[in-house]
């Protein structure tokens, strides 16, 4: 692991459909959420795909994913090239960081070196560079298909 301003440690939720949004955790307090397609094989889910992570900052998950947002139409012609995927929605919250307090700022950071990291395909801001501060991102918590250890500089 290299030199980096900041670090943080993000916990993930597992995964519920997209239309079981009530089912995620409101205690959960969250800063970050991924979508991700995927095809039900009965006792697990298989043919994951990481579609987009975002930024909730202040907003829970929920309010935050029934707002539009352009990356909306990316999803929606991916699940009308796949129809035999569900979306599946995990909230990310950052449980411990080299910051004493958790800024708007540095969970964009955070949001921008995942995206940098993972390359969810309907994501469009931070693909070239996390554009960020030099950072360290680990996920824990039923995390994947995100990657555990990010490093962003």
């Amino acid at each position: 692991m290299g030199t980096y301003d900041d670090w943080a440690d993000v916990e993930w939720s597992a995964p519920v459909e997209i239309q079981d949004l009530d089912q995620l955790d409101p205690d959960f307090e969250s800063d970050l959420y991924a979508i991700i397609g995927a095809v039900d094989g009965g006792h697990q889910w298989t043919n994951i795909r990481l579609l987009y992570i975002g930024s909730a900052y202040r907003q829970h998950v929920i309010d935050r994913i029934r707002q539009d947002h352009e990356a909306y139409e990316s999803i929606e012609k991916y699940l009308a090239a796949n129809p035999r995927r569900v979306l599946l929605v995990k909230s990310g919250s950052i449980v411990d960081s080299s910051l004493e307090r958790t800024s708007e700022k540095f969970v964009r950071d955070i949001e921008c070196c995942l995206i940098y990291c993972n390359q969810p395909s309907c994501n469009r801001k931070c693909k070239e560079s996390s554009g960020a501060r030099a950072v360290h991102v680990r996920s824990f918590g039923d995390h994947k298909p995100i990657k555990r250890d990010c490093d962003c500089t």
